[in-house]
């Protein structure tokens, strides 16, 4: 089975579904609904697909939660909540059960070297996702010290890293140094990376951007290590990141076929971690 997880839907941008003010120069695209998505994944042979709600579109978290609702062969959804006030855990475990989620996809940007992730102040988030038995990906570059710090306090909170944590502008020095931290993360075992988007680095070959792979997969080894396309942002498509895990990264038949879906499927289930 292949499960590619990290699959983004949007709607386009009318006055029911509006997208966040400032945000709209990120859209690859008008949308990028359900039918396309299921038409890639055929063509490609994807089985399955983590849908991930985008950060311009306010209503993302609904699409992608109908999406898995009217398609559970197909799609799995994560959601996204505003951090900007605090809820209580029935309130997040009630966002997570009307829109058919299993976690959320939370992102954080490095701020002058400070990170909400290194203070008490999400303590609500984790405790309603650890209730709710939920899965958290994020993305926080340059925070995998706040990122170890978390999973070392919360241990039964499952973590998926995105991007192997990489920012948006990879060159062969800030991918060295990101694998190096990243990959200091191991011993947490609450915690995994995704392999995602990686065929979008632009200026980092192929051959060093499988030499890091291989070096994340040693340090988490294969079951830690999930596969995810970002398909409307990588310029290979389907055909391009497949052939990069099959081929290219080096890994082996039997280390591919866990990162391309059987490692995320079994470590996705509640207590798989521990």
């Amino acid at each position: 089975m292949v499960v590619d997880t990290h699959l983004h839907l949007w709607n386009p941008e009318t006055s029911e579904t509006p997208w966040r003010q400032g945000w709209g120069r990120f859209a690859p695209r008008q949308s990028f609904s359900v039918d396309d998505a299921l038409a890639a994944m055929d063509q490609a042979g994807v089985d399955r697909a983590v849908l991930i709600p985008t950060e311009w579109d306010r209503e993302g978290s609904a699409l992608v939660g109908t999406a898995a609702r009217r398609h559970p062969d197909r799609f799995t959804a994560l959601g996204s909540l505003s951090l900007r006030n605090p809820l209580a855990s029935e309130e997040v475990a009630e966002f997570l059960d009307e829109n058919d989620l299993i976690g959320l996809r939370q992102i954080f940007l490095p701020a002058e070297g400070q990170s909400i992730l290194g203070d008490s102040a999400l303590d609500w988030l984790w405790d309603a996702l650890d209730a709710a038995e939920g899965v958290l990906m994020v993305w926080a570059p340059e925070q995998e010290r706040e990122l170890g710090q978390l999973a070392a306090r919360r241990p039964t909170l499952r973590i998926v890293v995105d991007h192997l944590n990489l920012g948006m502008d990879v060159s062969v020095t800030t991918l060295g140094e990101t694998i190096d931290r990243i990959s200091g993360l191991a011993a947490h075992h609450n915690l995994g990376v995704k392999a995602s988007a990686l065929t979008c680095s632009d200026g980092v070959s192929a051959p060093v951007l499988a030499r890091a792979l291989r070096t994340v997969v040693d340090s988490f080894g294969p079951a830690r290590v999930f596969w995810g396309s970002d398909l409307t942002r990588t310029p290979n498509g389907y055909a391009g990141e497949l052939e990069f895990i099959r081929t290219e990264a080096g890994l082996g038949a039997q280390d591919a076929d866990t990162i391309l879906g059987a490692a995320f499927a079994a470590w996705s289930t509640p207590q798989a971690h521990a």
